[in-house]
């Protein structure tokens, strides 16, 4: 029952009380993107026995973005080195297959559910959440379970993010980001 702050540019993770006045949260810069998040319902923990969810576990951070031109949901995920898109979505979306042009196989990585599964890699040529574009971005294709597209530390490397759990709020700025000298 805390809110999370990750200060990529600093190296830092604070916690922070979530009694605070609605949008409160950035005081590091004097402007931020602020992300209204599509709240999913928790989860029991992967791996754990448990039949129904943690009310402690904190909901799914899922935004809209547009990767190439076109509407994904995008989960904000801190333990994903790379973004990953799932398979059949970059089929429908995309018309990526692993035999498309510019795919090339990337080999196995583990995903949340512990399934070793083969990945290819494809670069889209940008990727933009609520005004941040990112261009020229890596993404692993795989099969995903519950999941679109998850957006890994290789983009969120480049942000200072809070995340405003109780509030549904995701406050981002450049991670170098930074007040105006008075």
């Amino acid at each position: 029952k805390v809110d999370l702050e990750i200060d990529n540019a600093g190296k830092t993770i604070s916690l922070f009380s979530q009694e605070h006045c609605k949008g409160a949260g950035v005081y590091w810069a004097d402007e931020a993107v602020t992300l209204q998040y599509k709240k999913q319902p928790s989860r029991a923990p992967i791996g754990s026995n448990l039949k129904k969810k943690d009310p402690n576990q904190i909901d799914m951070p899922i935004v809209a973005a547009e990767l190439d031109g076109e509407v994904v949901s995008v989960l904000f995920d801190t333990g994903a080195t790379y973004s990953v898109i799932d398979i059949d979505h970059a089929k429908r979306k995309f018309g990526l297959s692993p035999v498309s042009p510019g795919v090339k196989p990337s080999g196995q990585f583990y995903v949340a559910n512990g399934g070793l599964v083969d990945s290819y890699s494809y670069t889209f040529n940008s990727l933009t959440i609520a005004g941040i574009k990112f261009e020229n971005v890596p993404v692993r294709i795989a099969k995903l379970e519950g999941s679109k597209m998850l957006l890994g530390m290789n983009e969120l490397k480049h942000l200072r993010i809070y995340f405003a759990s109780k509030d549904g709020m995701i406050h981002i700025t450049a991670a170098d980001a930074g007040r105006a000298r008075q």
